[in-house]
């Protein structure tokens, strides 16, 4: 029963993750249409410093939100009463935040 209710609350999770990323794409879109329609000069993100930065961004993010799954867990077992979603989410935030301001620093440092 409790299995059920994991499974359903994760399926809403990634239902809504899809979501938001398929309107974020969507709203990118239409705003690059509108300055090219105005004759502006649409920006080419695909520069190499620009892959550089946002791999190691990307990387440094999804190596912290590993550590927040293991501490999660690795807090699960030893206590039980941690393991509902809140506290996932709550440990998720703080180690993506965590990794967000490492990239940080190190963006400070090659400026």
């Amino acid at each position: 029963m409790y299995n059920n209710i994991i499974y359903g609350q994760l399926i809403i999770l990634s239902a809504l993750a899809v979501i938001l990323i398929v309107v974020y794409l969507w709203f990118r879109h239409r705003e690059r249409l509108k300055m090219i329609k105005q004759g502006m000069q649409v920006s080419n993100p695909e520069s190499l410093e620009y892959l550089k930065q946002t791999s190691l961004r990307n990387g440094i993010f999804l190596i912290s939100m590993g550590f927040g799954v293991l501490f999660t867990r690795v807090l699960s077992i030893y206590f039980p009463f941690l393991s509902n979603l809140i506290s996932y989410v709550g440990i998720f935030s703080i180690t993506g935040g965590i990794g967000m301001l490492i990239y940080y620093r190190i963006n400070l440092k090659d400026d």
